[in-house]
């Protein structure tokens, strides 16, 4: 489970970087974004479909009794925190802190109900709707 875990956040990290690096040449780099518009825009919905996917196995709870890998981890820490020091360099004790934790994926929870959605309906379901209009699927299922 720790190892699943550390991997996707791993593949986050990097998908994320990438996209947002393609996002950077499409405002900065207008030129080179047009000489090539066709493959930045495939990798730039590929990348943000990776980004969907990578977000519901960390984060969004499949059903009541499949829980995300982020609340699978944080029941480990938990479960076993006399393997963990108890405290970091903000002096924070490990309770303290997973329940900061917990509290933030819950301040998401709107942002992360919106990916499970585009999630069930554009990748899960390849619903006709969105599959060649993605800015309808922006609309339906807002992230902010």
């Amino acid at each position: 489970m720790r190892g699943a875990f550390q991997n996707q956040l791993l593949l986050l990290n990097l998908t994320s970087r990438v996209y947002e690096s393609i996002i950077e040449i499409r405002k900065e780099e207008i030129e080179i974004y047009n000489y090539a518009a066709e493959f930045f825009g495939a990798c730039e919905r590929a990348l943000w479909g990776q980004l969907v996917l990578i977000i519901f196995k960390l984060a969004i709870d499949k059903n009541k009794n499949t829980r995300a890998l982020v609340h699978k981890y944080l029941d480990f820490v938990e479960n076993h925190k006399q393997i963990f020091p108890d405290g970091d360099i903000l002096s924070k004790g490990l309770t303290e802190m997973l329940a900061e934790y917990r509290e933030r994926l819950l301040a998401v929870k709107p942002a992360l109900d919106s990916i499970m959605k585009r999630r069930h309906s554009y990748y899960a379901h390849l619903n006709d709707e969105f599959l060649f209009d993605v800015r309808k699927m922006n609309e339906k299922f807002r992230l902010n």
